[in-house]
């Protein structure tokens, strides 16, 4: 398993995703790209809640997904940061795809609580020119 951190901050914050993927080696048979999951914890905008971040990334990894967990920037951060470092979470894991073994074409997101309001607020607003 590959376990790395990623920055994925915006205007200077230290937003970053952390990876649970499958990676292969060069002494291991070829892995074909997989789908891929970027979790988003709850938290209620005021911290990222553990229990919703690195256990579920875990389970999904088990289920045959590359995982990633985004810890966003919370109070006293306001609208709309957290919901550009998702989106910029999306397009870093899809840029690095052919390092994280995703296959592009299949990247989905998944959110907790507040976490949930940032993935609906990204599938509604994911073509706006400033996101």
């Amino acid at each position: 398993m590959l376990n790395k951190t990623i920055p994925v901050g915006v205007d200077g914050s230290s937003a970053t995703i952390t990876s649970y993927v499958f990676a292969p080696t060069e002494d291991a048979y070829a892995l074909k790209p997989l789908p891929a999951v970027v979790v988003v914890p709850g938290g209620g905008y005021d911290h990222v809640s553990p229990r919703e971040g690195e256990p579920v990334a875990l389970r999904l990894l088990a289920m045959g997904y590359q995982a990633f967990v985004l810890n966003y920037s919370v109070a006293p951060a306001v609208y709309p940061l957290a919901l550009q470092e998702l989106a910029r979470a999306v397009d870093t894991v899809r840029s690095h795809a052919t390092e994280f073994c995703v296959d592009p074409n299949r990247i989905t997101v998944m959110g907790f609580s507040a976490g949930g309001h940032l993935v609906g607020l990204l599938g509604a607003l994911w073509d706006q020119p400033w996101l």
